[in-house]
């Protein structure tokens, strides 16, 4: 179980770079991370410094188009393996950003940079109603599921595709949202529709009006004796 809001996927990690020195006497340092970033997660990098010949300062930078972000300065002139958290930034939908390592010595110097994938996350939405079918009159309640809080305009269109009812900007404290509707009593017989928009998604579920009779669809259970004999 990972800790909440951090990057599940986190080790689908490879290891990004690694740098050897030239000799054995020389640095050596790797660093891992993700190739693909949940855009809002916490995620986990980690560093190992081997062999430092001297006090070396290890630098790493998170660099986009709009700005640099440090997210490690250690100075270290003993072996470490340590891992990190940061926060990946936000972004629309998909962004490549950069990764870069730089390791500085008095007498050694190397400096590594290597792209990154940062994806916006995808919530999974789903709609469910109390029943399949309903009698016009009836209220149809009905919930959106999904792993976001905030929803955009949510809409129940009728048999003739006009809109009766919206809901705009709705949010719920947990993880559901539970909203109702009061068909009319003449509605029109057929099948209708919840729609939910979520982020760039959009979600449907219908159900169906219909006068049936409820005589009708009433299950019988009948018992039939069985006489065992010896």
């Amino acid at each position: 179980m990972g800790r909440p809001g951090i990057q599940s996927r986190i080790w689908t990690l490879c290891v990004i770079w690694m740098c050897v020195g030239l000799t054995d006497a020389e640095p050596q340092y790797m660093v891992t991370f993700p190739a693909v970033l949940e855009a809002g997660a916490e995620t986990q990098y980690c560093v190992s410094l081997l062999q430092p010949s001297d006090t070396l300062v290890l630098t790493v930078t998170l660099m986009s188009q709009e700005k640099n972000t440090t997210l490690l300065e250690k100075t270290s002139s003993t072996d470490f393996h340590s891992c990190f958290y940061f926060k990946v930034p936000l972004v629309q939908n998909k962004e490549v950003q950069n990764f870069k390592v730089e390791v500085r010595g008095s007498k050694f110097y190397s400096r590594k940079v290597k792209k990154v994938m940062i994806e916006a996350s995808q919530p999974m939405t789903f709609v469910q109603t109390d029943k399949p079918i309903y009698l016009p009159g009836q209220t149809v309640h009905f919930r959106v599921v999904s792993l976001d809080t905030k929803f955009r305009p949510a809409s129940r269109l009728d048999v003739n595709h006009n809109r009766i009812g919206q809901w705009l900007n709705e949010s719920s404290n947990g993880k559901i949202l539970q909203l109702s509707y009061s068909l009319n009593s003449e509605a029109r017989e057929g099948y209708y529709r919840v729609s939910v928009t979520a982020g760039n998604d959009k979600i449907r579920h219908s159900f169906k009006v219909e006068k049936y009779d409820r005589q009708k669809r009433l299950c019988h259970f009948y018992r039939e004796d069985v006489n065992f004999q010896n």
